[in-house]
């Protein structure tokens, strides 16, 4: 366009006359253009072409005028001359657009530096603010010294090319924008008509920052924009809209069988009637629907929007926001089941429960009705007063439950109250608040009937004062009994002590004895004396037992144990006994049985070995099978063992008798075999207390079958590594091979124990230093250099605990092993109150030695091998 504007100028110097015609013509054309331009919004096409329009032919207009007044100068008389320069210089000042023409400035490298102002007109200068008189002849750098160098870059392509060019820019020097055309009319000069659109472009900037306001509002309040074409049913989403819907926005094309898909479909029947409703009555859209996501959860979206209809009323389409309300429609669940959760209670909750306002019962609950005789219809509405007898305790009640509740929430009184049929009824009136801290908003009142209790409290209170003497009277014979309990606890403490000391020393010394080269004979005599001394710690164990089991002293301790390991350890144990007895003794076990197992592993074997132990002593030929297997029992895994005999059997009507203690089936079986009598009673009691059952079948002469039944958490994990014991079993099989290297330290006042455990240690290949009190032993544990203490807790001078707590206090960190007779369970807490790291119960056998120095010394071999780490 502006090229077809230059050809026109170059023709019009030829055609003078006209040229004004034209002039005017544009002034026409730019008119109509100017006046196209309002009627449409900025961001249609025409705008821009108006533009351009009128731009061209406001130039074109221009350059006319000035070539018409140059050539009128040259060809017109004086009179006509100056007629004719002032009606165009009138119709030039006068363009709505700046105009001015200017020469261009170049330096010795032929860039743009400047150019001089040749021409322009008052628009020009109105939209400047420039002075046509101080500017006219004056460079750019005179006037603007500070125009940024794009306007002379720009200025001297046009200049020099010959080329048109048109631009929006920012002048910093004048702080306005501006949309320019230029053009040269020759060589070395161009001619720029401006417009000011600073108003337009702060207008766009606004709505750039209200819409990247909004944009961010709606993000933040994590609400997407939608648009719904009427006419092509096409929907367009924001990316918040598409997160929310959990659609991807790349690939979503704004179909309505797209959209479709998403919405839940008993909710699409739904959104169409609301969208025709919309579009056929311009109401506001409002809407609550669900969408369901690609990991098919639902989701619930509150939607609203506005039509859009043209100038003629026909809409065009919806625009809208949306959220995700599901958090809230969850809330609003909740809330409606606590609120019918409440309601069901309020109506048959067993208490008498009102609602009340300034003490006038607007809401009662059924109970509160049928205690009280009236009808809901005749308590709505009335005051409290009706109930009471008198005003004064009306009023009392008001000022207990009401005083200060507005504070604390939460009052109670207590007060009679008369029914309908005329009776008083003792009651507890507890008041609550409805909201906190606001009492306008009601009072809820729970009305607790306590007339019955009432009565029996008053009853109660003759009973308690008979009860107080009768407690006196009681409190002095329990501490009579509690004085006895002590005194039998501290003799069954004095004699397992005593009893255990010396046969620490027969065990000890049998143990050792077995490990000699003896003949045929002496071995006899030394397995006599090991099971007599046996016979006597189990004696002396089953004794302690079942007095902790009395005294409820005894503990359970439930820890992880490997069932097989266990299983097999009990069955190398009772294999002997068995053996020598040519009895056949087996373990059975089922396929399904854990790896694992919960409970209690000491407990437990006690009670196979005493259950194992009692079969094979009462039975002369056939066998002993151990079975196990699991089984479900009200839907919780058990494991059973059954010990099954062929054996001498039990009577039909011994076989619960046998549990008592001190009892067997008949006084001859003791004379004949042996025993106290509590084997079987503490396997029942300990059975009991790791929650399973011991039961017995038996036929006479035939054999017996015990079953022991207990619950445990099985351990499905199968990769656990083998525990503690286990592994220290495989070295126990072998125990003469091993040999550990390192200095002990024990502390032991009695010779014989200190002989003992000299000997088992020197043939475990360890340096011994023996010491005969506390005393010596904080002494020499200062000044020596040892790798393990083993620590007798009752000697003379300084017993074992205050030399303990002693070597601690010098800051001697070497592991301390409590080594005493004292079994007790408070016992063992005692001794690592005071700074031991583990305990050893006299009488101990070599295996439990060892099992204590591989724990404690790091070094051990097998003989005749290098030392590993253990």
């Amino acid at each position: 366009m502006v090229l077809f504007g230059l050809d026109l100028i170059r023709f019009l110097e030829k055609k003078r006359r006209d040229a004004l015609k034209l002039a005017a013509a544009a002034g026409v054309v730019f008119i109509a253009a100017a006046s196209a331009t309002a009627m449409f919004p900025a961001d249609k096409i025409i705008y821009v072409i108006a533009i351009i329009t009128c731009l061209t032919l406001t130039a074109i207009l221009a350059v006319s005028i000035y070539i018409m007044l140059r050539q009128s100068r040259v060809v017109s008389p004086q009179s006509a001359l100056r007629n004719s320069e002032h009606k165009y210089h009138l119709l030039f000042d006068r363009m709505i657009n700046g105009f001015a023409l200017h020469d261009i400035i170049f330096d010795s490298d032929g860039k743009p530096v400047d150019f001089k102002f040749l021409e322009l007109n008052q628009s020009f200068a109105a939209m400047t603010g420039l002075n046509p008189k101080d500017v006219i002849g004056r460079t750019c750098l005179e006037i603007l010294p500070d125009l940024d160098q794009f306007w002379y870059d720009i200025y001297g392509q046009v200049a020099l090319s010959g080329k048109p060019a048109r631009f929006e820019h920012f002048s910093n020097s004048l702080n306005r924008y501006y949309e320019v055309s230029a053009y040269c009319p020759q060589r070395g000069q161009f001619a720029t008509v401006f417009h000011d659109i600073t108003e337009r472009k702060l207008a766009e900037q606004a709505l750039r920052d209200s819409k990247s306001r909004l944009d961010l509002a709606l993000t933040s309040a994590h609400m997407g924009v939608w648009s719904y074409d009427c006419k092509t049913g096409l929907r367009k989403y924001d990316n918040q809209v598409c997160a929310l819907f959990g659609i991807d926005p790349t690939t979503f094309t704004g179909k309505q069988e797209e959209f479709f898909k998403v919405l839940h479909p008993d909710d699409v029947e739904k959104l169409k009637a609301a969208v025709v409703n919309t579009i056929q009555t311009a109401d506001l859209f409002e809407l609550e629907y669900r969408v369901i996501w690609p990991d098919s959860s639902v989701h619930h979206i509150a939607s609203r929007g506005r039509l859009l209809s043209d100038e003629n009323g026909n809409p065009l389409k919806l625009n809208g926001i949306l959220w995700d309300i599901t958090e809230q429609k969850r809330a609003e669940e909740s809330l409606k089941r606590d609120e019918q959760l409440l309601s069901t209670i309020f109506a048959s909750v067993p208490v008498g429960i009102c609602f009340l306002k300034d003490r006038v019962f607007h809401n009662t609950n059924h109970y509160w009705c049928e205690n009280f005789g009236y009808t809901k219809e005749e308590t709505i509405g009335r005051t409290a007063r009706f109930l009471y007898d008198e005003d004064a305790e009306f009023e009392r009640v008001g000022r207990e439950l009401y005083t200060g509740l507005q504070k604390v929430g939460i009052k109670k009184a207590i007060t009679r109250l008369r029914t309908k049929s005329g009776l008083l009824r003792d009651v507890e009136l507890t008041a609550a608040l409805i909201n906190k801290g606001k009492t306008d908003e009601g009072v809820i009142v729970v009305v607790d009937d306590i007339t019955e209790r009432k009565f029996i409290q008053d009853k109660l209170l003759e009973v308690n004062r008979y009860l107080e003497q009768a407690t006196l009277r009681a409190n002095h014979m329990a501490a009579k009994a509690e004085l006895a309990d002590m005194a039998k606890t501290q003799f069954l403490a004095n004699m397992s002590h005593e009893i255990r000391t010396p046969m620490n020393a027969i065990i000890g010394f049998g143990e050792l004895l077995q490990g000699l080269d003896l003949t045929d004979e002496q071995k006899k005599y030394v397995s006599i004396i090991n099971d007599s001394g046996n016979n006597l710690l189990r004696l002396v164990n089953d004794i302690l037992d079942f007095s902790k089991i009395e005294s409820g002293k005894l503990c359970i301790e439930d820890d992880e144990l490997e069932l097989q390991s266990q299983l097999a350890s009990i069955e190398a144990m009772m294999q002997t006994k068995a053996a020598a007895k040519n009895i056949k003794l087996e373990i059975v076990k089922s396929d399904n049985l854990p790896e694992h197992i919960i409970t209690d592993q000491v407990r437990l074997r006690q009670c196979l070995v005493n259950l194992l132990d009692n079969a094979i002593k009462f039975t002369h030929k056939g066998y002993v099978r151990l079975i196990v297997n699991c089984e479900n029992k009200n839907n919780h895994p058990y494991i059973r063992f059954d010990v099954e005999d062929t054996g001498i059997g039990i009577a039909a009507d011994k076989q619960e008798t046998i549990f008592d203690p001190f009892v067997q089936a008949d006084g001859s079986t003791t004379r004949k075999y042996g025993g106290t009598g509590l084997g079987l009673s503490i396997t029942r009691q300990l059975a009991m207390l790791l929650k399973g059952e011991l039961a017995v079948f038996s036929r006479e002469g035939k054999g017996s079958v015990f079953s022991l039944l207990l619950p445990v958490n099985i351990n499905a994990a199968n990769a656990l590594v083998a525990n503690e014991e286990s592994r220290v079993r495989q070295f126990d099989q072998n125990s003469d091979e091993i040999v550990f290297s390192g200095n002990v330290l024990i502390a032991e006042d009695v010779k014989t124990n200190q002989i003992l455990a000299e000997k088992m240690l020197q043939k475990l290949g360890l340096n011994v230093t023996i010491v005969e009190d506390g005393i010596e032993a904080v002494s020499n544990a200062l000044t020596g250099e040892f790798d393990l203490i083993l620590m007798d807790m009752m000697m003379p001078n300084m017993n074992g605990y205050d030399a303990t707590k002693e070597i601690r206090n010098k800051g001697i960190m070497t592991p301390i092993v409590a080594m005493t007779a004292k079994t007790m369970a408070d016992d063992k807490n005692e001794c690592i109150k005071a700074g031991c790291d583990d305990y050893i119960a006299k009488p101990f056998s070599q295996n439990k030695l060892i099992q204590i120095l591989r724990k404690y010394l790091i070094k051990y071999s097998p003989r005749h091998s290098n030392h590993i780490n253990a």
